[in-house]
């Protein structure tokens, strides 16, 4: 029967205690084979007393596995192929039986048959409260898995010793653990720095990685664009006031956790929330070095962000970024930098925090001036220190952003469509009296240079990078000083 079965399905048998399927043999043991080669489908519902002796799932074929209140196992949904859930999975709880998973202790070659997962793409481990180590051998045949996400299980990889068979797996020098690993999500959980350290060195592919020491409602991607503007004054707020009382910030208390240099490059994406604790060594060039990071969160992370910073405050990015979010570090010693002037960077939160920014670049951003003007309207001073604005969008000169900008020095009007500037946009011009150079760059349209550019006290440089022949050379003697 168990090379022929296609289906089995098996519902609240209460006093089932046997079944020969699943009875252990040492010949199966010894070959690791598929013990149903031909099961596509195992459903085991409301049997408390039945004894699982066999790793899941049965094949490599399996595209519908359930299993829930079976004493032996943890609550499992998914396929050999797509996705697996394994433990407490909230939004399936249902009255009828026992989703717990808390006698699971390790996830090895007793609770999985890995071989027959090598298809697997995604795994879940959520809520397993007693499990305490995974077998790094055993997810090493999981070839095609791109994604794990690990939530509130509060006591795996939390012991500062690292067991004998866990050195065994990793021995060999070709063993990767996660050879195919995109994306890590580790929430709620013990794990300390080492054992952080040796996951992220056994994931050479990462380019996803998400900690946090609290689960959280929504993720980062789910936000709700309608409180945008309210989650800006929210961010500032220190961390002591969003991680206070919180038992569970023992990620990585045990010391730094290591970046190893297989991950510099690769890595796009990294999102660390309310780790208070948590160090990185990010090698010598820091954050910097990682030439590929498009995002970077930091949230309520106060040690993490002083690691990174250096002793005069500058904080150095990478220029392929394009997401920048961040709180929790005092305003006055931050300063974020980049290398070059050339940046990718798309998307800012923590703005305020950018107290000591001299120079800014802006293309090709028509949300800028709304954004800019909601923290006006929250009583922000921004950039109090700029000295060098570079827009495509006029329209930013009128903004109170614009306004307030006292040390202003430099203007560069870069690739603007209209024949001139409006009457508006030329009464906020005149506002920035410490304005000594007006550029225009690539403007190919404009006619008419401002009205207004003999009430620019400081003004002492006008250029435009393109021929004067279509412009009104009768504009041009309010620059002569």
């Amino acid at each position: 029967m168990s090379s022929r079965l296609r289906a089995l399905q098996i519902k609240d048998c209460q006093a089932l205690k046997e079944f020969v399927l699943f009875e252990n043999n040492d010949k199966f043991k010894t070959e690791q084979r598929s013990w149903a080669p031909s099961l596509t489908k195992l459903i085991l519902l409301g049997c408390p007393h039945l004894e699982v002796l066999k790793p899941l799932p049965p094949s490599t074929t399996c595209s519908e596995l359930l299993i829930s209140g079976v004493s032996t196992l943890p609550y499992m949904e998914g396929s050999s192929g797509e996705k697996i859930r394994i433990g407490n999975i909230d939004e399936y709880e249902d009255d009828d039986f026992d989703y717990t998973s808390d006698e699971l202790r390790t996830l090895d070659d007793k609770i999985l048959m890995f071989p027959n997962l090598k298809n697997l793409k995604s795994m879940v481990i959520h809520g397993c409260r007693n499990l305490s180590s995974i077998s790094l051998k055993g997810f090493s045949y999981l070839v095609s898995l791109t994604s794990l996400e690990i939530r509130n299980c509060e006591k795996l990889f939390a012991s500062d010793e690292m067991p004998v068979h866990t050195l065994e797996d990793v021995a060999p020098a070709n063993c990767r653990a996660f050879p195919s690993l995109e994306c890590l999500s580790i929430d709620s959980c013990g794990i300390v720095g080492k054992w952080l350290s040796l996951m992220l060195q056994h994931a050479p592919c990462l380019d996803e990685l998400y900690l946090s020491s609290r689960e959280e409602e929504n993720s980062e991607e789910e936000e709700n664009p309608e409180e945008e503007d309210n989650s800006v004054s929210n961010h500032s707020s220190s961390s002591e006031d969003t991680s206070s009382g919180n038992s569970d910030d023992r990620l990585a208390r045990d010391g730094p956790s290591h970046i190893p240099l297989n991950l510099i490059s690769p890595l796009k994406r990294i999102t660390i929330k309310r780790c208070p604790h948590q160090t990185f060594n990010w090698g010598k060039e820091g954050v910097s070095g990682f030439t590929s990071l498009e995002k970077l969160i930091i949230l309520d992370s106060p040690d993490l962000l002083s690691s990174l910073v250096h002793t005069n405050g500058r904080w150095f990015l990478p220029n392929s970024l394009g997401k920048l979010k961040i709180n929790g570090h005092s305003k006055k010693t931050l300063q974020p930098c980049f290398p070059s002037d050339i940046t990718s960077l798309k998307k800012l939160k923590g703005l305020q925090f950018l107290g000591s920014l001299r120079h800014l670049t802006v293309h090709k951003c028509p949300d800028l001036p709304p954004y800019l003007e909601s923290f006006s309207r929250q009583g922000y001073t921004l950039l109090p220190r700029l000295e060098t604005l570079c827009i495509d969008d006029p329209s930013v000169l009128t903004t109170s952003f614009c306004r307030h900008l006292t040390s202003l020095q430099h203007l560069k009007l870069t690739w603007l469509e209209e024949v001139r500037l409006t009457d508006e946009q030329e009464q906020a011009l005149v506002l920035l009296k410490s304005l000594q150079e007006l550029q225009f760059n690539r403007c190919s349209a404009l006619v008419d240079l401002p009205a207004v550019l003999h009430n620019l006290p400081s003004l002492k440089s006008l250029k435009n990078e393109l021929s004067l022949q279509a412009l009104k050379l009768q504009n041009i003697y309010y620059c002569i000083m």
